[in-house]
């Protein structure tokens, strides 16, 4: 990791926007069948595009360098921005992004030891 942190902006707004996605999609599918309007249950996601596309290139900098305390910032993130009714849905996604991140900064240590 890099001593110094280069915070993990971009990285929330790539989230934002997959969760938006996740969101609408959810939303869309409640009635069992898709309309024409369901089209504004992506509006959110539609609204994330250019900030997730701006930052993109810093996303796996960020990814990589995500310490403890940012952690928790993400699972705060995912808590506050998105009113996920059901908590274990809300568990199950924040234990699966802190999941990933732990994968991808391991796969990166062991890439970098096997380099030497």
């Amino acid at each position: 990791m890099d001593s110094e942190n280069i915070g993990i902006k971009d990285l929330k707004e790539l989230i934002g926007l997959g969760l938006h996605i996740g969101m609408g999609y959810a939303n869309s599918i409640k009635d069992g069948k898709w309309t024409a309007g369901d089209f504004f249950n992506f509006i959110p996601a539609v609204t994330c595009i250019p900030n997730a596309v701006d930052g993109f290139d810093n996303v796996a900098k960020q990814l990589l360098d995500v310490d403890e305390t940012e952690k928790e910032e993400l699972k705060k993130f995912v808590e506050d921005e998105f009113n996920i009714p059901n908590d274990n849905i809300e568990q199950a996604i924040e234990k699966g992004l802190l999941m990933g991140i732990t994968i991808v900064q391991g796969s990166k240590e062991i890439y970098d030891l096997i380099k030497e």
